[in-house]
């Protein structure tokens, strides 16, 4: 059976895909680490008495490096990079966004991502030995998604196959419910040219909107916003009353 998921809104940026390209190439890092940055300070603009650090969180796919390159493609792990809150606070935009590079470098280590999946498949198969019923199994997770707004994720998805029908394809969005229901989830896309960057969350979060818009600005990018929207999505519930 299906039912409704609560609403889900959205923020949309674009940005031409060469004026980004360039910024990224200044500064010697990656699409994902500048929007982040980017992110991280419109969040210090909302809230300049965060005491907390800001963490953002980027999902990466780990077939390859596991030696899984013929498994689900949801084989996925995430790359955890401090924002705000460290020594790096004190560095230029450009030599920061070289330094966080760096850690997501380090931290795409085979090794390292081996021996996360190994701790997490251990963990999880201690659960399930201990599990009593589904019900007190699916209250465990709680913990998890206690994250408070200093922490988001931003997903890139990457750049889009060019193929004939390139010029019809007028826009592409990935839809999703964010990680966590204080979270803001950022899924960016390349496709035509353009950048489009949809910033997921599960309250209203204009005052982020409009700071990360004024942090685009600050570093000369010439962004374009788009109206807020909303979606649902329909949750699936495998048994009576239990709705994931």
């Amino acid at each position: 059976s299906y039912e409704t998921s609560e609403k889900v809104n959205v923020l949309g940026f674009r940005l031409k895909s060469d004026e980004l390209m360039a910024f990224v190439h200044e500064n010697k890092t990656s699409p994902s680490i500048a929007l982040a940055m980017l992110m991280g300070e419109a969040i210090l603009r909302v809230h300049p008495e965060a005491d907390a650090p800001v963490v953002t969180n980027i999902p990466v796919s780990v077939r390859r490096m596991l030696g899984c390159e013929e498994t689900f493609k949801n084989c996925s792990s995430r790359i955890v990079l401090p924002l705000s809150g460290t020594p790096m606070d004190a560095m230029p935009f450009a030599e920061k966004a070289a330094a966080l590079r760096g850690m997501l470098k380090q931290q795409m280590d085979p090794t390292l991502q081996r021996a996360v999946v190994n701790w997490l498949g251990g963990m999880y198969q201690k659960r399930m030995n201990e599990a009593v019923s589904y019900e007190e199994e699916i209250k465990k997770p709680a913990g998890f998604i206690g994250a408070s707004h200093d922490t988001f994720y931003l997903d890139y998805i990457g750049s889009m196959h060019p193929t004939d029908y390139l010029e019809q394809i007028t826009e592409v969005r990935f839809l999703c419910l964010p990680a966590g229901r204080n979270t803001m989830h950022l899924n960016v896309i390349e496709h035509n040219g353009i950048f489009s960057i949809e910033c997921l969350s599960m309250s209203e979060e204009s005052a982020y909107g409009e700071a990360f818009e004024e942090a685009f600005r600050a570093h000369d990018l010439g962004v374009q916003t788009e109206p807020a929207s909303h979606f649902s999505l329909p949750r699936s519930a495998w048994r009576e009353s239990l709705a994931l």
